[in-house]
């Protein structure tokens, strides 16, 4: 530029002066394309991939500008930038193009105020490493929050700045430095890569699928295995099989049934027989009492009064067959009984129920009381002959240890459990004659010692019982509890034929039918006597008040039935039964002419017995192997889903490679930073290595 002087001394050459203006001008626009082109480093995230494309190819061709004008703009500093040339745009799915960290040094310009000039630095491989920048003070850096990253390993780089560079970079700065931290970009690898970073990373795991183990299946089938396995051993023990348990406690039962009076009842079976073919088993029922005074209220030798049972069992059938004779008895009682002053008599227990009554008709002349002798002797089935014509009479003394005439054959249950114990005959016979018609004529159930298992409320249960010439039906009344074992309690009574046709067979034409739970048992016993439940529980009330001192209780007059319901075991069980005499007053007969007519009761039975240690301890073993078994299962089934839970887990680590979602990060907004402020040593080796397990 020159001057030339004019009038008023100077003159000014106007072209020179546009010349240098233009210069300057251009020098200035360059200067703003370099920082143009520097600070245009991240695409923005809605451009087409080949618009990505193109302002990568844009990229690079700035980058080159800058390499050939780093002369320029070292402006005698020493700084050499340029981009590495085997630099290329990554080509990955969707890549996210992270923003150069960009260090503003005050660059010197050839203008009276210096321009800080941005300098870029490009990113060239995808595992960072620090930039080395000598400053004099600490720089506080901006973190980006956690983001989402798709791995498959995870990589542990002890790096808390990810700069790539060649060589050191010393600026000496006036004051401190902003220096933005670039933003994560997705890296696909095949290795595990542990990133240590100072904040997490949240990472989306796929959902994982079940996976079978072996516990939990084996716990399954052994449940199963164990139900059958228990089945299997209660068939096979409950048959009356020879060489069974059950078959021995069946035939002679190791322990001792109850009277109601303490008198014990022994059952044994003796001439079993065994038939093959139709899977059943015949035998001969033998009864065996004696007098226990453990459990007695009084010895067997106490003195009691009692109706006298040959007495009272002469004129009631007297009084049935032939009426007009009764005048006739009245004399036989006197010849034969002496003159008695009653019809009850003074005796001791062991004989009335042992030992038997004495009958004595050696002396016995007169006309009625020979033929009284005389129609006693024909029946021997229920008197005890002694020398010449003595005889006694016992409620028990005929049958006590002696075999019954009649033959029982029931169903063994080898080829059908649900028949184990089901009384198929007496005494050859299917079905009993003594009734007025079927199904009181049916013989229903087993025999009382012994019943099917697999026992539920819903199934009833039936005893034949030949003391009572009948079958019985019992009926679940209430859960109950008998040494520790869960029962089902049933119960029974004796019918209403008001109500139940299946009863009415019982009643006889002569006298029509008895009210509830009583019944005659004349055609059974061939002696008039009425059978009801003890104290008359659960019948007529009218008969409650003809007799003084009679009081039902139903917790010890009804029947209890106490089964195990897997065995069909009777834990606890006790028929009770009453007999009892109709007896009014008899003109014909001296002792019986102001009699009260009532039903009078003789006595009550309690048949029946509660398991003791003998029977009891198979059970508690049995009971013990199922609960063991048991424990076993269930150890399995927990052991199997444990580790079904572990594998799970493992397997929930082991797949961490699908369904991440990596956010849109916008630099510079609140979301990439964080409150925490790091303290960066930038004072580093030049060639330091990352750190990679």
């Amino acid at each position: 530029m020159s001057f030339a002087k004019n009038d008023t001394g100077f003159s000014l050459d106007y072209e020179l002066v546009l010349a240098m203006l233009t210069l300057q001008l251009r020098s200035t626009i360059k200067v703003t394309i370099l920082v143009l082109a520097s600070s245009i480093a991240v695409p923005i995230d809605g451009l087409k991939d080949s618009e990505k494309l193109q302002s990568a190819s844009e990229s690079k061709r700035h980058e080159k500008r800058n390499v050939d004008a780093r002369i320029d703009c070292s402006n005698g500093h020493g700084i050499h930038i340029y981009c590495p040339p085997d630099y290329e745009a990554p080509l990955e799915p969707s890549p996210v193009l992270v923003q150069q960290p960009v260090v503003h040094v005050p660059v010197p310009q050839p203008v009276p105020h210096p321009v800080p000039v941005p300098v870029a630095i490009p990113i060239t491989k995808h595992i960072p490493v620090p930039v080395p920048i000598h400053v004099e003070h600490t720089v506080q850096v901006p973190v980006p929050k956690p983001y989402p990253v798709t791995v498959e390993k995870i990589v542990h780089v002890d790096r808390p700045v990810p700069v790539t560079v060649e060589k050191h970079l010393h600026v000496p700065v006036d004051r401190p430095v902003p220096v933005p931290v670039p933003q994560p970009f997705p890296v696909p690898i095949e290795k595990v890569v542990h990133v240590d970073r100072p904040y997490p990373v949240p990472v989306a795991v796929p959902k994982p699928y079940p996976v079978p183990y072996p516990f939990f299946t084996i716990g399954k089938i052994l449940t199963i295995v164990l139900h059958v396995i228990d089945e299997y051993k209660v068939l096979t023990q409950i048959k009356l099989q020879k060489g069974n348990e059950i078959r021995d406690f069946w035939e002679k039962l190791p322990q001792p049934l109850d009277f109601n009076i303490y008198v014990f009842l022994y059952r044994d079976k003796e001439d079993v027989v065994d038939r093959e073919e139709d899977d059943t088993v015949e035998y001969s029922l033998r009864q065996l009492w004696y007098f226990n005074q453990e459990k007695s209220i009084m010895s067997e030798n106490v003195e009691i009064y009692a109706f006298h049972p040959l007495m009272i069992a002469i004129t009631l059938i007297i009084q049935r067959d032939k009426p007009s004779t009764m005048g006739v008895i009245s004399k036989a009682f006197d010849s034969i009984f002496k003159k008695p002053e009653s019809i009850f008599i003074k005796t001791t227990i062991k004989d009335l129920f042992f030992t038997g009554i004495l009958l004595d008709c050696t002396d016995i002349t007169d006309f009625a009381g020979s033929a009284v002798c005389s129609a006693l002797q024909e029946k021997e089935e229920i008197l005890i002959r002694e020398e010449g014509l003595r005889f006694r009479f016992g409620y028990l003394a005929k049958t006590n240890g002696s075999r019954l005439p009649e033959r029982i054959r029931v169903y063994r249950g080898i080829k059908n459990y649900k028949d184990v114990g089901r009384v198929l005959t007496i005494a050859n016979s299917t079905k009993l004659k003594m009734w007025f018609g079927s199904p009181c004529n049916d013989i229903r159930g087993t025999d009382g010692t012994i019943f099917p298992p697999f026992l539920n409320k819903e199934k009833e249960v039936w005893v034949h019982s030949p003391d009572i010439c009948r079958s019985i039906g019992a009926y679940y009344f209430e859960p109950g509890k008998v040494q520790g074992f869960k029962t089902l309690h049933y119960t029974a009574d004796l019918g209403d034929p008001s109500e139940d046709e299946d009863v009415r067979c019982l009643c006889q034409e002569s006298e029509g039918c008895m009210p509830k739970n009583i019944f005659n048992a004349d055609p059974c016993k061939n002696v008039p006597l009425r059978i009801s439940l003890p104290h008359f529980y659960n019948s007529d009330p009218r008969y409650l008040e003809m007799i003084d001192g009679v009081n039902p209780i139903p917790e010890k007059h009804r029947m209890t039935f106490n089964f195990d319901p897997m065995t069909g075991t009777p834990i606890k069980a006790y028929k009770k039964i009453q007999f009892n005499v109709i007896v009014g007053p008899i003109p014909k007969l001296r002792l019986m002419k102001s009699f009260p007519e009532a039903l009078f009761p003789l006595f009550w039975v309690e048949d029946g017995l509660e398991l003791g240690n003998i029977l009891i301890k198979p059970l508690k073993v049995a009971y013990l192997q199922i609960l063991i078994a048991k424990i076993v299962m269930w150890l399995m089934i927990l052991g199997g889903l444990g580790m079904l839970i572990v594998a799970m887990m493992r397997y929930y680590k082991k797949n961490n490679v699908d369904n991440v979602a990596v956010p849109d990060l916008v630099p510079g907004k609140e979301q990439n930073k964080t409150p925490k402020k790091l303290t960066i040593s930038t004072i580093q080796g030049e060639l330091v290595p990352p750190k990679i397990d």
